[in-house]
């Protein structure tokens, strides 16, 4: 304990001398100092309040800097040096005080961008997408040079540029093109994660590329099925609960329904869900049993400081929607999924409410507990669903032939003041829902 507390006064001294040394620190010592708290990640230690003063000091600091700095003189700003101090503000999730920052990053790296190398590129658009910075110019300038130098990329830097351009909606369908080609070339090499952040972006920006979506589907359904013998020797067959869900996501909003890829990744799904139970009672033992909603959330977010696969709300909820539209409904998957919603004791949000509700609905879920259960704990939530939210939870309640007086009464009080909020696929499923209710 002494030995780390003298490590955290190093690390506060490093935060609160950087902002005074502006003049003496280069770019690169800047790089390397930001990067260095960021790899180390104080956010919960006693020392959290002066890193992030000093973060946002830097921020202020280094606008004038980048902008005024000059590729023919010495000590300028080399793209690695952007892409790096980029890199470090999104790690730490920088507020809007980084946004002049990033600004000027921007126009330095377009007029830099022919001399940025696969690493570069990768860690730059990644920080903005990180910090949902939209970019238009700067990632076009950056595609030019993605596909001129797409051959040399690796596995991680194609799942780094797809997942940036996906969660900045870039629909740039040269640069997904590219990616696509050259990842069939190396499908066997990518880890779990990144087969995951891969399907994700071309899920989030609705391109379909059969070749790449075949080769992505024959990948899974071979690592979940021949090459589990092999998981405990080969890290790269074992999928975590995250990549599973993410594939499992971007495959339904693609279009591969396909029924043996659905099974292995539930399969997966399940398989990381015991795990995670097992390595919670593991961590509970000899604690007091009693249920207590403190002790479950604390229990819960140690686990994922601990790195244990802990299903979440929103997991389950994105991976059961996900099977339903898939049309997945064989038994086993059927008869775990009330399992999990239970076990969650509530902990999800209104919108994960009405996602379980509607998922189960459509699955063929017969399990009248379960929907009372789901139900109850609409009726004390009703007033913080959103309209949308209130529609997919009465489609689904019709399904079900579940009524309960309480939520209509409190849903159609909302809907009616906020009816404009709602598409008309919103309204198909209040019409349908109500009818199928008698209401």
């Amino acid at each position: 304990q002494d030995q780390e507390d003298e490590q955290l006064e190093l690390w506060k001294a490093v935060a609160n001398t950087l902002p005074s040394r502006k003049d003496q620190t280069s770019a690169r010592e800047y790089a390397v100092i930001l990067n260095a708290f960021a790899d180390k990640d104080l956010t919960s230690s006693r020392i959290h309040k002066p890193v992030a003063r000093m973060f946002e000091i830097c921020a202020v600091q280094l606008v004038p800097m980048v902008a005024t700095s000059d590729s023919s003189q010495e000590g300028h700003f080399l793209p690695k040096d952007l892409a790096l101090i980029a890199n470090a503000f999104a790690r730490v999730q920088a507020g809007p005080y980084v946004l002049p920052l990033m600004h000027e990053i921007s126009k330095q790296a377009r007029s830099l961008i022919a001399s940025f190398n696969h690493q570069d590129i990768s860690n730059t658009l990644n920080a903005f997408a990180k910090l949902e910075v939209p970019d238009t110019p700067l990632f076009d300038a950056a595609a030019t040079v993605i596909i001129r130098d797409i051959g040399t990329y690796n596995t991680q830097d194609l799942a780094n540029v797809a997942n940036a351009f996906g969660r900045q909606q870039m629909r740039h369908v040269a640069v997904f093109q590219g990616i696509a080609d050259m990842s069939l070339h190396v499908m066997d090499q990518f880890r779990p994660m990144h087969l995951g952040v891969l399907a994700s972006a071309y899920g989030k920006v609705r391109i379909r590329q059969d070749a790449f979506l075949s080769s992505l589907r024959d990948e899974v359904i071979y690592r979940g099925t021949i090459g589990k013998a092999i998981s405990e020797i080969n890290r790269n067959h074992v999928f975590g609960l995250r990549t599973v869900e993410q594939l499992t996501h971007a495959f339904s909003v693609l279009g591969m329904h396909d029924q043996r890829l659905a099974f292995v990744l539930f399969d997966m799904a399940r398989t990381r869900v015991r795990e995670s139970a097992k390595a919670l009672r593991l961590q509970d033992e000899g604690e007091s049993k009693e249920y207590d909603r403190h002790r479950f959330q604390s229990s819960m977010q140690l686990a994922v400081r601990k790195g244990i696969d802990v299903p979440d709300g929103r997991g389950l909820a994105t991976l059961l929607h996900a099977f339903a539209k898939s049309q997945a409904n064989f038994h086993a998957l059927v008869r775990w999924a009330p399992r999990q919603i239970s076990a969650l004791e509530g902990q999800f949000s209104t919108q994960d409410l009405a996602t379980l509700f509607n998922a189960c609905s459509r699955l063929g879920v017969d399990n009248i507990p379960l929907y009372r259960e789901l139900l109850r704990y609409a009726s004390d939530r009703v007033p913080q669903m959103s309209p949308k939210s209130l529609a997919v939870l009465i489609r689904a309640m019709g399904k079900v032939k579940m009524f309960r007086r309480s939520v209509m009464r409190q849903a159609v009080k909302i809907i009616s003041a906020r009816i404009h909020d709602l598409d008309i696929i919103d309204v198909g499923c209040l019409l349908v829902g109500s009818a199928e209710l008698g209401y």
